[in-house]
Parts: structure tokens; sequence; C-alpha cells
């Protein structure tokens, strides 16, 4: 179901850090990963440093998930330069001062610093996508917006999944 190119976005249920800031930014999801490789290896932003994760982990009943996907497929090259901007995101700092910053709405940057939303578009920006975005104004807010008005759209959105829907989307993943 899920392939590279996709955007996982989520949102732990009851956990009043996601809440506050799925709160802030008007969204339902307060985390957004690129999927990297059709095994679901997530490029995931989390305090101290970016990592990779697994989709498994958010199928657990603890979350509320949706994946999106562009419109327009990625052409091979456009996927692999896609994948390798994510990629070389991981081992980089979290970005916490610049959520400090957002909540007191003092714009701080920081160049080799990222948060969730940033890679995202920085991955879709590094094949000339969504371009008038600014990069340092993105959070998950971002994508749910796009999945509205064009260039990407839902493949499925879930409320607090857990492994049987996992396993319901591998079947029919591995059935195309």
């Amino acid at each position: 179901m899920f392939r590279p190119g996709d955007i996982m976005q989520t949102k732990k249920m009851g956990d009043f850090i996601s809440e506050g800031m799925a709160g802030k930014t008007v969204s339902d999801f307060s985390h957004s990963m690129p999927i990297v490789d059709s095994l679901g290896t997530l490029v995931s932003a989390e305090f101290p440093k970016v990592r990779y994760r697994d989709v498994r982990d958010f199928f657990n009943g603890r979350y509320r998930v949706e994946i999106i996907r562009p419109v327009r497929p990625y052409t091979p090259e456009e996927l692999h330069i896609w994948c390798e901007t994510a990629h070389a995101k991981v081992g980089k700092w979290y970005d916490v001062l610049s959520i400090l910053g957002n909540l007191s709405n003092k714009g701080w940057e920081h160049r080799d610093m990222w948060q969730c939303a940033e890679i995202c578009l920085d991955s879709c920006q590094a094949i000339g996508r969504l371009t008038c975005i600014p990069l340092r104004k993105a959070e998950p807010k971002t994508f749910e917006t796009l999945t509205c008005e064009g260039p990407f759209y839902s493949i499925g959105k879930w409320y607090k999944p857990g492994r049987s829907e996992y396993l319901e989307l591998m079947k029919e993943a591995t059935m195309k």
C-alpha cells in the first residue's frame, strides 16, 4: 500500500506534547515522515537526532495515521533524488530550537538542524516540486493543505490502527 515517495503523517493519541503541537498548527497531525523504501522505512526527525523508523511502529493502536502520495508520480530519477535527500538527513540534529521559536513566535532558523515536515519538503524541493513554500515554514499542516488543494492525495487515514490494519495493508500491497 505504501511506497517510496509517500509521506506518512501521525499524531500520538493522548500525548499532551503531540496534542499541543497539533493544536498550535491547527492540524490533525503533529509529525510528517518520508517513506524511503518499499519495506516502510521512514526518516523521522525526533529528539535528539534524525533517525530511521519503521512504519509498523505507528500501527500499534496509539496513533492517528495518514499516508499521502503525490498526484503526479515521481520519475525513477526524481524518486532516487527524493529518497537520497531524505536519507542525507539521518544523523543530523533535531531542530528543537525552531519549535521553541514557533511557540514563542520568534523565527529561529538553524540550517543543519531539521524538523519532520522540513525533511519532507526539502525532498520535494530537491526535485523541483513545492518550491514556492519556504522550507523553514513547513509543518504537518502544510501537507494536510496540499492533500486538499492538489499535488498530493490521501491513500488512507486510520484512527488508532493496530497490527490487523497493518497486516491488511501488507496483504493488499502483495496482491497488487
